[in-house]
């Protein structure tokens, strides 16, 4: 359960580099880590900023919380009302997709079959496409051709 009063929003960086955003309570030298949020950002193509995503900590799981000892951990810092409520999204998004199994889980050999098919089928649209489209710019010089063509008269057999 969470203890309101002694649970606060922030930033958290381990040793090894991973860093997450999580609802954080400090229990007997560990720290409770209540819906923890992988952060993975990279620049923004439209000029300034950020694009952000949150992921869960611990996808494979129906646990919300992990402790993890003080000694893991190289900074810890809160986090401001704009990450607050970024994270919160994420967390409401998160639990909505979990627990109502919204979640495909696909082998390597899978996502390569549909991905397969899936560009199968966009080729052969294109191609059809394409195919009916190629007599149409002929339709129009139907006539200007049909005068070149010889009479049967003129025809030398």
């Amino acid at each position: 359960m969470i203890d309101q009063n002694n649970t606060k929003y922030q930033y958290i960086r381990f040793k090894d580099g991973k860093e997450i955003f999580a609802m954080v309570s400090e229990i007997d030298n560990k720290l409770q880590l209540h819906l923890p949020m992988n952060i993975m950002c990279k620049a923004s193509g439209l000029g300034t900023g950020i694009v952000m995503h949150l992921g869960p900590m611990i996808p494979f799981t129906m646990d919300d919380t992990v402790t993890v000892e003080l000694k893991d951990i190289t900074v810890r810092t809160s986090i401001s009302d704009q990450y607050i409520s970024f994270y919160d999204e994420a967390c409401t998004t998160w639990l909505d997709v979990r627990e109502n199994d919204k979640i495909d889980v696909r082998t390597p050999v899978q996502e390569f079959k549909e991905k397969k098919e899936s560009i199968k089928q966009l080729i052969a649209e294109r191609l059809e496409r394409d195919f009916t489209n190629i007599f149409e710019e002929y339709d129009e010089y139907e006539d200007d051709y049909e005068n070149l063509l010889p009479d049967p008269n003129e025809t030398i057999h």
